[in-house]
């Protein structure tokens, strides 16, 4: 019943560090550092570990492969194949707050 607060206050440097294939597929590799907060709430939003002025920059590997089909959406537009995070992973954080 807990999670980490997601809310993502800036982003920068954004590299694209490898682009190969997978499964046919481009799988693109991106690095960036964002600066988040660090918190953990409980189911009803309530903040339960750290606090919302508690600020961090974290590192990010993101590992990116597009969908092989669109989305209809519920009045039956079509919407493009996203780009979906196959695999992430932090290289490092620092508290800045």
């Amino acid at each position: 019943g807990q999670f980490d607060d997601p809310t993502i206050l800036f982003v920068g440097d954004v590299e694209v560090v490898e682009v190969r294939q997978m499964d046919d597929d481009p799988f693109i590799i991106t690095q960036f550092h964002c600066q988040q907060l660090k918190c953990t709430r409980d189911k009803f939003g309530n903040v339960t570990d750290g606090s919302t002025n508690s600020i961090q920059r974290v590192y990010y590997f993101w590992g990116l492969q597009q969908e092989k089909v669109g989305v209809v959406t519920a009045d039956g537009q079509l919407l493009p194949p996203r780009w979906v995070i196959r695999d992430m992973m932090w290289q490092s954080m620092l508290a800045l707050v």
